[in-house]
């Protein structure tokens, strides 16, 4: 009877022990099914970060392709305004050597007098305006030119005429001079216009030792 009062002691004791792992199964089991749901949640908003992400992509390729399309419209605007300018430049030009072509006619009718009164330099022929070899061999126009003769020395008349004489053209004159240098005589360059761009210029033109008259100053 002791024995089997024992052996139901220990089997109370073992069915006690059984009770409590089994609660603590009961409790992970609860604690990971927790953990599930959590990791759930998480890849729930790890989706749904996803698709935000996914979303603003598409967003941003919509915008880029906005962006070049713009910059495509604002290329091909560039392209047509150039093109507009290059006409507008050519137009200009046009315009401005109708202009400078009665000042030239002017400076080769009226500047052999002066340039013999003034300056003693007496001219073989008239002026003209013509093409000319420069020292490097190539033909260049010249607006006007002329061959002359002063105190025994070979002069060079070379000439620019221009409606409106500005900085640039100075800069252009100052080069075409120097592509000629002393190939036909010692030169004497002159500037008509009707008027300058600056009146600076002036002063600037007499610093350089280039001549110049104004279009009145022909009649």
């Amino acid at each position: 009877m002791e024995e089997l009062i024992e052996a139901q002691k220990k089997s109370e004791e073992r069915l006690s022990r059984l009770e409590k792992v089994v609660e603590e199964l009961a409790e992970a089991q609860k604690r990971t099914e927790q953990r599930v749901n959590e990791l759930a949640e998480a890849q729930k908003r790890t989706e749904q970060r996803v698709n935000e992400l996914a979303e603003a992509q598409k967003r941003t390729e919509q915008r880029v392709n906005e962006l070049a399309e713009a910059q495509k419209r604002t290329e091909e605007e560039i392209r047509r305004l150039s093109k507009s300018l290059k006409d507008l430049n050519i137009r200009v030009g046009g315009i401005s050597e109708s202009l400078g072509h009665p000042l030239e006619d002017k400076a080769i009718a009226k500047l052999p007098a002066i340039l013999k009164e003034k300056y003693g330099i007496e001219l073989f022929e008239g002026l003209k305006r013509d093409y000319l070899e420069n020292l490097q061999g190539r033909m260049e126009e010249l607006n006007f030119f002329g061959f002359g003769e002063k105190n025994g020395s070979k002069i060079f008349i070379i000439g620019e005429g221009k409606a409106r004489f500005g900085i640039k053209d100075l800069k252009d004159f100052e080069k075409k001079i120097k592509r000629f240098g002393k190939k036909y005589g010692e030169p004497f360059p002159i500037v008509v216009t009707y008027i300058f761009s600056k009146a600076e210029l002036k002063d600037e033109l007499k610093t350089k030792g280039i001549n110049f008259f104004l279009s009145y100053e022909l009649e």
